[in-house]
Parts: C-alpha cells; structure tokens; sequence
C-alpha cells in the first residue's frame, strides 16, 4: 500500500505524497498546512487555536498563490 510511495533512497517516504492519496487533499495544501502549523506552534500560538487559524486561513488557498 505505501510502496508506491517509496522515496528513491528505498528507505523513506513521501508522507504528503501518501497523505493527499489517502485525503484527497492536494499535496500542495498539505505541505502548505504543515509548514504554517509548524510557524504557529514555533510563533508560541495555543494548540487549541491553531486549527481555527488554518481553517480561517486556508480559505484565501495560499498555497496556490506561491
């Protein structure tokens, strides 16, 4: 099932790669989400919050406008 998600090193994986074929989520979203969630919680933004931030903020789709 992950294997076709192997990376060329044959010892990792692409895991947004998987995500998005198990979401449906786009791989760009996906890496977009992950990066500002890492920028909150570095930013000292309570984890209780965090997801009303992405929510909020995903709808303007910034990962399309990179």
């Amino acid at each position: 099932m992950l294997e076709q998600f192997r990376n060329k090193d044959g010892k990792t994986y692409n895991g947004v790669a998987a995500m998005s074929a198990f979401s449906g989520i786009p791989q760009a979203e996906l890496a977009w989400m992950a990066k500002r969630i890492q920028a909150l919680v570095k930013d000292g933004v309570p984890r209780g919050e965090i997801s009303a931030v992405i929510k909020t903020e995903a709808k303007s789709k910034p990962w399309e406008q990179a």
